[in-house]
């Protein structure tokens, strides 16, 4: 009953009470007036700055993006769940271009990079489905 109540009221955030989420962005205000701080170390900043960046566009993707607050809801615990998304992408994204650049990079006996290029495997599987070879 409590999931339908849930689904009704379309209330998709993950149940957090209200005291967890404003003791989380009273923390989150907290480290963010860390950065500018000389007490603690740039180890320290560069850890707080580097989970807050996905934190600070996952708020704004929830805010800004109806799909994902459709699905995730518009409260602090659907931004922590999206920035979870993001990090996820961000990694997947970096080593699609990594590993992109690796194949577009490699020069084949004859010089060129063909060997790995897209075009030339559509134009052989289109050549092999209606029988016609193509280089």
């Amino acid at each position: 009953m409590k999931q339908i109540e849930r689904a009704v009221a379309n209330d998709t955030a993950p149940s957090l009470s209200s005291v967890d989420v404003l003791s989380s962005l009273k923390l989150f205000g907290t480290l963010r007036k860390q950065l500018s701080d000389d007490d603690i170390s740039n180890a320290e900043k560069k850890i707080i700055s580097e989970e807050l960046k996905y934190l600070d566009a996952a708020m704004v993707a929830v805010s800004n993006n109806p799909i994902l607050s459709h699905r995730f809801g518009g409260g602090f615990g659907a931004s922590m769940a999206v920035a979870e998304l993001l990090k996820q992408r961000q990694s997947e994204r970096i080593y699609n271009d990594v590993i992109d650049k690796a194949l577009e990079g490699y020069k084949g006996i004859g010089g060129d990079n063909t060997p790995f290029k897209t075009d030339t495997y559509i134009n052989k599987l289109n050549g092999a489905v209606v029988g016609i070879k193509m280089d």
